[in-house]
């Protein structure tokens, strides 16, 4: 099928991602999608740390979770790779997952594409342990306004500049449709900070002004404990705090 678009409607991020697809898709055609859907989604996914893809792909729905048929466009297919198993690193890198899945979806409207009906993560561990996909249809509306990496740049540092109850602390960004911030804070005693859920509000404000926000709490060596995630596009919030086992 063919389509038109005006890749100008997109973040400028997300544009120059798109357009380098295009490119490489130009160069060498054997190797690179050719469907803008296929292409956009691409593009996307080029957002995420490239040392977590394993396969991305669009596709129909799984059998019992949708309409499309052979060649439709409405399902995302992630599969991501996880250092350990454990629930922490797997909700880590199930949300970045959710991140690419909604900002490809809310792109996709922008660009007049076929929306995306719904997403199945799949997680593989070390040594080739795969978990039970993480499948679920999206029912969120679109149009939901993310503040820039600057404004959380900014906000994140006012929220956590001069705390005491932490060490130190890390902040990266995830790249949707806009800047998804990732931040990490290393405790000596962990325990000061037992839910990384209640603890959302102390790091980010409000998260519903992100595109997405991910809690990592780690120990005094660097272990992951707790996380914590909310992806406002697909509206999937998640997190290992134990108690909630």
């Amino acid at each position: 099928m063919a389509y038109t678009h005006d890749a100008g409607q997109l973040p400028n991020d997300l544009k120059q991602r798109l357009l380098e697809v295009q490119r490489q898709a130009r160069l060498q055609p054997a190797r690179w999608p050719h469907d803008l859907p296929d292409q956009l989604f691409l593009a996307v996914v080029r957002g995420l740390p490239p040392q977590d893809v394993l396969r991305a792909s669009l596709g129909p729905a799984p059998k019992g979770w949708g309409r499309g048929g052979a060649g439709s466009h409405d399902w995302a297919y992630i599969n991501l790779r996880s250092a350990v198993d454990n629930n922490p690193h797997t909700y880590a890198v199930q949300w970045e997952a959710e991140i690419a899945a909604g900002a490809y979806r809310e792109a996709a409207s922008l660009l007049h594409l076929p929306s995306l009906a719904g997403v199945s993560v799949g997680v593989t561990y070390p040594h080739g342990k795969d978990a039970v996909p993480f499948i679920h249809t999206i029912g969120r509306d679109s149009g939901i306004t993310a503040i820039s990496e600057a404004a959380a740049t900014n906000r994140i540092k006012n929220h956590l500049s001069g705390q005491k109850r932490f060490i130190d602390w890390r902040l990266a960004f995830v790249q949707g449709l806009q800047a998804a911030p990732v931040v990490t804070l290393r405790f000596r005693t962990p325990d000061e900070f037992a839910s990384a859920r209640e603890a959302l509000p102390f790091v980010f404000g409000a998260t519903t002004d992100y595109e997405g926000v991910l809690l990592k709490v780690v120990d005094d060596h660097g272990k992951l404990l707790r996380v914590a995630s909310v992806a406002n596009r697909t509206g999937v919030n998640a997190g290992s705090d134990p108690r909630s086992h």
